[in-house]
C-alpha cells in the first residue's frame, strides 16, 4: 500500500531524517521525497509502526486517484483562424 506522508510540525524529524528511520523498517520502499513530502510503499502490518515513530507527520493511505477535467480544455464548436 503506498502512503502520503508530509511533515506538518515543524518540531518534528526532518524528511531526511524521515526517510533514514523508514528504511530501517523492513517492507518500506521509499517511493518519491519532495521538500516535506513523500510517499511512500509499506506493508499494511507495519502502518501503526509509521505512525508511531513519525510524530508531527502526518501519516495517510493514498486515496484512489480520480480523473478529473482538464481545465485548459474548451468544449464547443471550432471557430476558424
Amino acid at each position: 500500500m503506498e502512503i502520503l506522508l508530509r511533515r506538518n510540525n515543524p518540531s518534528a524529524v526532518s524528511p531526511t531524517e524521515a526517510v533514514t528511520m523508514l528504511q530501517r523498517i523492513r517492507d518500506v520502499r521509499i517511493v518519491s521525497q519532495s521538500g516535506i513530502n513523500l510517499l511512500a510503499d509499506i506493508d499494511s502490518s507495519v502502518l501503526p509502526t509509521v505512525q508511531e515513530l513519525l510524530k508531527g507527520w502526518i501519516v495517510s493511505p493514498q486515496a484512489e486517484r480520480i480523473p478529473v477535467p482538464d481545465s485548459r480544455l474548451k468544449i464547443g464548436p471550432r471557430t476558424p483562424r
